[in-house]
């Protein structure tokens, strides 16, 4: 069964994030920009991330992020699955060149912006 999230990718340029922002309106989920959420935690923007310590680097952040959030999509015991709103999460374009990563992004349902 897939997860209640939706994951929007895209080159550069394609409006990822107004597209995923559209999809959360039309669908009442939560808006969730996949690189702020990484920033937050991390405290560095996704830039210098990459610059100190690589894209692959950047790939790790990501999955942790989508996997976090693949888990609070998921319905937990005694929770309506209907009562969760779920997210749309904006993704860069390179979330699709890691295999681990887009094995998560199989577990909810993908959108690619053109």
């Amino acid at each position: 069964m897939k997860k209640n999230i939706i994951f929007v990718t895209g080159f550069i340029g394609s409006d990822r994030t107004g597209l995923a922002r559209r999809l959360a309106a039309q669908n009442g989920m939560e808006y969730v920009d996949l690189d702020q959420a990484i920033e937050a935690k991390d405290g560095r923007n996704v830039r210098r991330i990459a610059m100190m310590m690589g894209e692959h680097e950047v790939r790790n952040k990501e999955y942790e992020a989508a996997k976090e959030l693949l888990e609070l999509a998921s319905p937990g015991d005694g929770v309506n699955q209907q009562d969760q709103k779920g997210f749309v999460v904006a993704c860069s374009d390179g979330i699709v060149l890691d295999d681990e990563c887009l094995s998560l992004l199989e577990q909810g349902q993908v959108v690619i912006a053109d």
